[in-house]
Protein backbone atom coordinates (compact mmCIF):
# COMPACT_ATOMS: atom_id res chain seq x y z
CA UNK A 1 0.00 0.00 0.00
CA UNK A 2 1.17 3.32 -0.73
CA UNK A 3 -0.22 6.19 1.34
CA UNK A 4 1.26 9.81 0.15
CA UNK A 5 2.17 12.29 2.56
CA UNK A 6 1.94 15.42 0.03
CA UNK A 7 1.22 19.11 1.03
CA UNK A 8 2.90 18.28 4.11
CA UNK A 9 4.42 21.39 5.56
CA UNK A 10 7.09 21.82 8.47
CA UNK A 11 7.45 25.12 10.51
CA UNK A 12 10.17 25.72 13.23
CA UNK A 13 9.04 23.51 15.93
CA UNK A 14 5.90 21.80 14.68
CA UNK A 15 4.03 18.71 14.86
CA UNK A 16 2.46 16.80 12.56
CA UNK A 17 0.05 13.31 13.76
CA UNK A 18 -0.51 11.11 10.70
CA UNK A 19 -2.40 8.17 11.95
CA UNK A 20 -2.34 6.18 8.52
CA UNK A 21 0.73 4.80 8.08
CA UNK A 22 0.70 0.97 8.44
CA UNK A 23 2.79 -1.71 10.04
CA UNK A 24 5.80 -2.80 8.12
CA UNK A 25 5.32 0.67 5.69
CA UNK A 26 8.33 2.11 3.83
CA UNK A 27 8.81 5.94 4.05
CA UNK A 28 11.16 7.82 1.58
CA UNK A 29 11.41 11.19 2.88
CA UNK A 30 12.01 14.10 0.43
CA UNK A 31 12.30 17.33 0.79
CA UNK A 32 11.07 20.41 -2.01
CA UNK A 33 13.68 23.15 -1.94
CA UNK A 34 12.98 26.34 -3.76
CA UNK A 35 12.78 24.71 -6.87
CA UNK A 36 15.10 21.50 -6.19
CA UNK A 37 13.24 18.43 -5.01
CA UNK A 38 15.95 16.72 -2.69
CA UNK A 39 15.68 12.49 -2.29
CA UNK A 40 16.98 10.64 0.96
CA UNK A 41 18.83 8.28 -1.98
CA UNK A 42 21.78 10.27 -4.52
CA UNK A 43 20.92 8.51 -7.47
CA UNK A 44 17.60 10.05 -7.60
CA UNK A 45 19.44 13.32 -7.01
CA UNK A 46 20.23 16.07 -9.69
CA UNK A 47 23.70 16.14 -8.41
CA UNK A 48 23.77 12.65 -7.15
CA UNK A 49 24.11 13.52 -3.59
CA UNK A 50 22.69 12.25 -1.12
CA UNK A 51 20.46 15.06 0.76
CA UNK A 52 18.55 13.15 3.63
CA UNK A 53 20.95 11.49 6.30
CA UNK A 54 20.07 9.19 9.22
CA UNK A 55 21.82 11.14 12.85
CA UNK A 56 19.83 8.62 15.02
CA UNK A 57 16.84 6.43 15.83
CA UNK A 58 14.36 8.04 13.56
CA UNK A 59 15.90 11.25 13.16
CA UNK A 60 16.87 12.61 9.91
CA UNK A 61 18.57 15.91 8.51
CA UNK A 62 18.46 17.38 5.50
CA UNK A 63 21.13 18.98 3.72
CA UNK A 64 19.57 21.45 1.49
CA UNK A 65 21.84 23.03 -0.80
CA UNK A 66 23.02 21.40 -4.53
CA UNK A 67 26.46 19.85 -4.49
CA UNK A 68 26.26 19.17 -0.90
CA UNK A 69 26.62 22.56 0.52
CA UNK A 70 28.52 22.34 3.50
CA UNK A 71 27.30 18.94 4.48
CA UNK A 72 26.32 19.94 8.34
CA UNK A 73 22.88 17.93 7.44
CA UNK A 74 20.91 20.55 9.92
CA UNK A 75 19.73 22.63 7.41
CA UNK A 76 16.27 20.90 9.09
CA UNK A 77 16.24 18.26 11.25
CA UNK A 78 12.87 15.76 11.33
CA UNK A 79 12.19 13.53 14.10
CA UNK A 80 9.84 10.18 13.75
CA UNK A 81 8.10 8.78 17.12
CA UNK A 82 6.05 6.00 15.78
CA UNK A 83 3.66 4.80 18.43
CA UNK A 84 1.15 1.68 17.96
Amino acid sequence: MLIYLSMMQLFEKNTITLDNIKENSLIAPYALVNDQTFFAFGDANNDSINHIKTLGNNVFGLEDLVGGGDNDFDDLIVSFDFSI
